[in-house]
C-alpha cells in the first residue's frame, strides 16, 4: 500500500509490540514524511488530525495547529503540529483524502517553527 505525502489516513495501532494492527480503535493523522521516504521506509512521519480545534486549547499552541478548510477532507478540521508521531506502515487502513497544497504549506511553516526555536 502507497503512503503518501499530504494524506489523511485512518491507522489501528498494533497491540503489545505485534506487527499487526489490532481492530480497538482507529486514530486519523496527516502523513508528513516525503514520497521517497515512505516507498522504502517501514515508518512514516504523521500528525495528528482532529474532528474540530479544542476550545481548551491553551492560547500558545494555537499557532502550532493547522485548521483543515473547505478544499480539505474533513473541513472544519484541525492538524495538531505540536504532537508528531512516527507509525509502521502496516498500521495503516486506506486514505480518507488529500489536504490541498495551501494547507501543507502551513503545516511545514507551523512545524518548522516548532522545531526550530
Amino acid at each position: 500500500m502507497a503512503v503518501r505525502r499530504g494524506e489523511i489516513r485512518s491507522y489501528l495501532p498494533g497491540v503489545s509490540g505485534r506487527d499487526k494492527p489490532s481492530a480497538l480503535s482507529g486514530e486519523r493523522v496527516l502523513v508528513v514524511s516525503n514520497d521517497g521516504a515512505n516507498r522504502s521506509m517501514q515508518t512514516a512521519l504523521v500528525l495528528p488530525v482532529r474532528d474540530s480545534i479544542d476550545a481548551d486549547l491553551s492560547p500558545s499552541a494555537f499557532s502550532l495547529v493547522v485548521p483543515l478548510g473547505d478544499l480539505d477532507p474533513l473541513p472544519g478540521g484541525a492538524v495538531l503540529v505540536y504532537w508528531p508521531k512516527v507509525i509502521p506502515m502496516s498500521w495503516f487502513t486506506e486514505p480518507i483524502g488529500v489536504v490541498s497544497q495551501a494547507t501543507m504549506r502551513q503545516v511545514f511553516a507551523a512545524f518548522v517553527d516548532y522545531v526550530g526555536e
